[in-house]
């Protein structure tokens, strides 16, 4: 990491480095080659089939020609293809390039903040206005790597990734002390989420209508396509296959349906949180807690996820099961708890419900120190490990 004091500000470059970018860059490499291929022939299908329906020949005489009906659903298919395949193979570029010549630039000034980021001959630069920014907050990286995140009134934005260790804490303190930040829990809600007040009366908190009407259009697009290829191959003779694609359009159709008439709704009584979901002019309940929890969990491939929860009932004593508590997901990300943090403090404010933190340093060593209880009192063999694992200071 390289801090200079320029004419604009504070300038603080940060470059990819270390051994192990170099084993995800091959992998990464031959992935890109077969994706070259994919694409090759994806493109080579559709413009052979252009002229094909343009001229009456083939481009090619090596080249597949397709009768009947299904020529345009299968083009239509591959064309969908296509257009995700090149959105993945730009994006794995992308992280190629980021790990082998990959570079973060950060320029604080007291007005606000610049986050230049580099890919190989690729740049991208966004300006950040200083009264825009809330706080800053880490999330788990890969390896010992972690990410530096800004909270802003439009969302997380990613500042740099290069960062680990100690330049992590030395670039976090001088950015907070150049943009004038302070310590501050989260006073507002989230991106994607928003508070309305019900016909019945009451305020509720729910997901914002926009986002919904976003995720309606990309699933209704998906049912058009559907129900077209549907009645290609079914007027073609495949009359099983267009059954099939006509089931997918309707369960597709339903999707869309939901999210444009219907959606969750969190309300709160005293003491207590509730989940209804209303459809048309019908509400339905559908949970009801009495206590909210931040959770931090790994899957297989050793991610970390941030999950609010919704719970029945009180927190256990220490050392009780907590799986077996009924609950209800309010929120969950991949590695990064802004949202899920401030949607819990912002409902724990608003309902008097208690939130209990579980992703914090103290409640992952209090944790650690339960297990070890369970590990010593379980026999001989959990005693002999209990000893063996470092204390819950460290590492």
């Amino acid at each position: 990491m390289q801090t200079t004091r320029t004419f604009e500000g504070l300038e603080i470059r940060l470059t990819s480095r270390g051994m192990g970018r170099y084993f995800s860059a091959a992998f990464l490499a031959f992935w890109l080659c077969g994706w070259a291929a994919g694409e090759f022939f994806a493109l080579a299908f559709l413009i052979g089939t252009a002229w094909l329906t343009i001229t009456g020949q083939p481009l090619h005489p090596s080249m597949p020609k397709i009768d009947g009906g299904a020529t345009l659903p299968v083009a239509g298919f591959l064309l969908v293809w296509l257009t995700l395949w090149t959105f993945g193979g730009w994006a794995a570029g992308q992280a190629f390039l980021r790990l082998l010549w990959g570079e973060d630039r950060l320029v604080a000034r007291p007005d606000g903040l610049r986050v230049i980021r580099r890919a190989g001959p690729f740049r991208r630069t966004r300006e950040i206005p200083r009264n825009e920014i809330r706080q800053l907050y880490r999330t788990p990286g890969r390896g010992l790597q972690r990410t530096l995140m800004a909270d802003t009134e439009h969302g997380a934005v990613k500042l740099t990734e290069f960062a680990s260790g100690a330049e992590l804490d030395q670039l976090e303190a001088e950015l907070t002390r150049e943009l004038g930040l302070r310590p501050s829990t989260t006073a507002a809600l989230p991106a994607g989420w928003e508070e309305t007040t019900l016909p019945e009366g009451g305020p509720a908190l729910i997901e914002s209508p926009a986002k919904r009407r976003r995720q309606a259009l990309l699933v209704s697009t998906i049912t058009a396509a559907l129900t077209v290829a549907a009645c290609a191959i079914a007027s073609g003779g495949h009359f099983a296959v267009g059954a099939v694609l006509g089931g997918l359009a309707f369960l597709f159709g339903w999707g869309a349906l939901r999210l444009l008439f219907g959606r969750h709704e969190w309300r709160w009584t005293r003491e207590r949180l509730h989940l209804d979901w209303r459809f048309g002019g019908k509400v339905r309940p559908v949970f009801e807690g009495v206590s909210l929890e931040l959770d931090l969990a790994s899957d297989s491939d050793n991610d970390s996820w941030y999950e609010l929860k919704l719970f029945a009932t009180p927190p256990p004593e220490p050392g009780l099961a907590l799986k077996a508590r009924h609950h209800k997901s309010i929120a969950r990300t991949l590695r990064d708890p802004l949202v899920p943090r401030a949607l819990g403090e912002w409902l724990s404010r608003r309902s008097g419900l208690p939130l209990l933190d579980r992703t914090t340093a103290s409640a992952k060593s209090e944790q650690f120190e339960q297990m070890r209880q369970h590990l010593a009192a379980s026999g001989k063999l959990g005693s002999w490990v209990a000893k063996l694992l470092p204390p819950s200071g460290g590492r």
